[in-house]
């Protein structure tokens, strides 16, 4: 229970120091959430990536 209480206190004063020393962190629009930052009403969906694919592409070795 107290250590709840220290990390709570804790947090309050980071963010408190962050706003004193960046005061547009206090904006009601940087409160947003990081997940609804795509405004433009797009899907975003995540491009798979794959490694071997990469490497074939820049003249690796062929691998399964």
């Amino acid at each position: 229970m107290l250590e709840r209480i220290v990390d709570t206190a804790d947090m309050a004063y980071r963010r408190r120091f962050l706003i004193e020393k960046y005061p547009r962190l206090s904006d009601e629009e940087a409160t947003g959430s990081f997940l609804n930052a795509d405004e433009d009403g797009g899907d975003s969906v995540d491009e798979p990536i794959s490694v071997l694919a990469v490497l074939s592409k820049a003249g690796g070795p062929d691998l399964p």
